[in-house]
This record gives C-alpha cells, structure tokens and sequence, in this order.
C-alpha cells in the first residue's frame, strides 16, 4: 500500500496511507477533479484518472457525503514539486552548504540566501563557520528517519499549484 498526497484548497499536505484515501474516496469526501500523488512520484493526478480508486468511488448520481468537518490535507498539486530527497539535501549540505546550496534544494531560500551571502560578502573567511552549520544540517539530515525529514522540511518545499 502507497502513502497518497492530495491537493486541497490551495494547500499541500500528507502523506496519508492509501486506506485513509479508499474511505474519503468511498464517502464522496474527495472530489473526482481533485488531484493526488503517489509519495515518490511527480505525475499528479485527478481521482477520476488514477485506476487504483475506481472501484472506490461512489455510484454517479449518488448524493456525495458530507464533507469532513476537518479536511483532508493535500500533496503539491499537478506540476509542483514532490517530495524531496534526504540523502541528495544530506550530501549537498556536507559539499556545498557553505553556499546554501542543500537549502536551496529544499526550497528554503531565505536561509540558503543567508549563507550564500555571508560566505561570498565576507570573501570566505566566514565560510568556514557556515560549513560548519551545513555539516550539522547534512548529518541531521542524513540520521532523520524518512517521514520525520518530511515532516520536518515539508513546510519549506511542499507548496501548491
């Protein structure tokens, strides 16, 4: 069983298990329209295009459910960037974090703007201790389990349409 994102309302988030997805499915709490993405993939999709969910989707002409009092969360919507990869922010953070690079990969550009400029303005010789703060960050990176790294740098990349 997968882990789904869906797009809602403007905004990203999940992952959620493929279960949780078959029931607002099967309820009518997601919409045929809606789109969803597989965790790990970059094709976007509605409901009505992905095969997996439908023999889950309510009769046509059936009376959808009320929708939920709290909503599902949704993924990147369609051409939005998936989720990304801890061990590639790990490595450009430990090469390259003196210029923000691992930052900038994970979508946090003030931060990565922030150690780009101190490493260029100060012509290097405060580099070093941006080094130093990349190092911490790729070996953090690199130790956190899978679903806490995304839960912990979803904010910074996972953004809507």
């Amino acid at each position: 069983m997968s882990n789904w994102y869906l797009f809602r309302n403007g905004q990203s988030n999940g992952p959620y298990p493929e279960e949780q997805v078959r029931e607002w499915v099967k309820t009518g709490q997601i919409a045929p329209e809606e789109k969803l993405c597989r965790e790990g993939d970059t094709n976007w999709m509605s409901l009505d295009m992905i095969p997996e969910f439908g023999a889950d989707r309510p009769a046509t002409g059936a009376a959808p459910a009320a929708a939920p009092s709290v909503a599902p969360a949704a993924p990147a919507a369609y051409g939005a960037s998936p989720p990304k990869d801890k061990v590639v922010a790990g490595i450009l953070a430990i090469l390259l974090g003196y210029l923000g690079i691992h930052h900038f990969y994970l979508g946090n550009t003030g931060r990565a703007l922030l150690y780009l400029l101190v490493s260029v303005l100060s012509v290097g010789t405060l580099a070093w201790i941006i080094w130093i703060l990349a190092l911490v960050d790729g070996i953090l990176y690199l130790t956190k389990p899978d679903d806490q790294f995304q839960r912990n740098y979803k904010n910074w990349f996972c953004s809507g349409p």
